[in-house]
């Protein structure tokens, strides 16, 4: 038994305790510090510290003993400790997404764990409600259509609260989310009518309803006569430069209804790099032309540039750029509302003075050209009813142009 017993005891001195000196980041040392706020979505190299963030942003806040959270509030709004994910060196959070006045704002996002306080400036501005206008202007009367945005739950803009007006007619809501409020557009609804969009909040806040146009044709920018006469690439394929389509062969998508119920531009497969889809010119005189279009062209503050595009495979690289008048203004779709319609026109809006910076007097080019980052990238898309609109809201998120 006694060598056992030795064996037994010399075992036991040879044991290592492998925690010893071990962080596991959950106990904090001494009060809280906030070196700096990146966002989470920021994976590029070294994030980049930020001095604004945008509600429902998930930031991650660096600094040293930050665990054991018994607070955080970003303009003294509590953040839901559920959502908090803390150690030592940092906190992975969501900006809350309340209602708040703008007069209420801190500035300020504030730290309190067991340990003590820490604090530090970041804007977040209070929300506002975004009304970009129809996902597809072009709907048919008396379809369950999307009116795209932002925080339409927040200002509570649904059957109980909310209000959207077709003219005088009362619209039905049927459902309502942060981005998306759906509604059915009346039988007898005519081209161009205005809706409005508020709910009792909203109300309190702003004495006018956000507003935007059903089927409002605007001044067109691409007639069919200039489509149809285009002479570049004529009868060929899309590689080759002929993107016209109506609709009729196969693969090519379903029309849009209205003007443009038989003709589009459809860019399908391996464009080879860069190709212009259309090339031609926008009288913009006003002499026997559109007076919109002319009008456009003197008071571009006043316009916004829209058309309607589909696509048949998301986009995941590539650049569109618009010529007018000599200016080219480069645009990103894989970045922006048109990244995925999933096979669905969707209205794609701009500020006409950012997408159409160009002058010129009587005819002006206008050009579109596709540019692909890889060569052998395949594409879908289709595109159409190119006009200029005037602004009937300032509740417009406009798409970026790139700089």
């Amino acid at each position: 038994m006694v060598p056992l017993l030795f064996l037994f005891t010399a075992c036991q001195e040879q044991i290592v305790n492998y925690n010893d000196g071990y962080d596991d980041g959950l106990t904090p040392s001494g009060p809280p510090t906030i070196e700096q706020i990146v966002l989470a979505a920021d994976t590029a190299g070294l994030p980049k510290a930020i001095t604004a963030a945008e509600m429902g942003d998930i930031v991650v806040i660096q600094g040293s003993n930050l665990s054991q959270i018994k607070s955080l509030t970003f303009n003294g709004i509590e953040a839901d400790l559920k959502s908090i994910y803390a150690v030592n060196s940092y906190v992975v959070v969501p900006v809350p997404r309340v209602l708040f006045d703008e007069a209420d704002a801190t500035g300020k996002v504030v730290i309190e764990t067991s340990k003590g306080t820490a604090e530090a400036n970041l804007t977040v501005a209070a929300p506002k409600l975004v009304v970009d206008g129809f996902y597809n202007e072009f709907a048919n009367v008396g379809d369950t259509v999307d009116i795209v945005g932002r925080n339409f739950d927040l200002f509570e803009v649904d059957s109980i609260n909310g209000t959207v007006k077709a003219g005088d007619t009362d619209v039905e809501i049927l459902a309502v989310s942060e981005r998306t409020l759906t509604v059915v557009v009346p039988t007898e609804t005519p081209d161009g009518t205005e809706f409005t969009v508020s709910s009792k909040i909203y109300a309190e806040k702003r004495n006018q309803p956000a507003r935007l146009k059903f089927r409002e044709g605007g001044g067109s920018l691409m007639g069919k006569a200039e489509f149809e006469n285009w002479d570049q690439g004529k009868g060929k394929g899309p590689k080759d430069g002929d993107y016209r389509a109506d609709g009729k062969k196969k693969g090519e998508p379903k029309p849009l209804i209205g003007l443009y119920r038989d003709w589009f531009i459809f860019c399908d497969g391996n464009l080879g790099g860069s190709q212009f889809i259309w090339a031609g010119g926008a009288n913009v005189s006003g002499d026997g032309n559109d007076p919109t279009v002319a009008d456009f062209s003197n008071h571009k503050d006043d316009y916004e540039f829209k058309f309607e595009m589909l696509t048949t495979r998301a986009f995941t690289s590539g650049s569109l750029e618009f010529e007018f008048g000599g200016t080219k203004a480069p645009w990103k779709p894989s970045e922006s509302a048109a990244a995925n319609t999933n096979g669905k026109w969707r209205t794609i809006r701009f500020d006409a003075k950012d997408a159409l910076a160009g002058t010129g007097t009587g005819w002006v080019n206008l050009a579109i050209q596709y540019s692909q980052s890889v060569d052998d990238a395949v594409i879908g898309f289709a595109m159409c009813n190119f006009r200029v609109a005037k602004k009937v809201s300032d509740t417009v998120s406009y798409e970026k142009i790139s700089k």
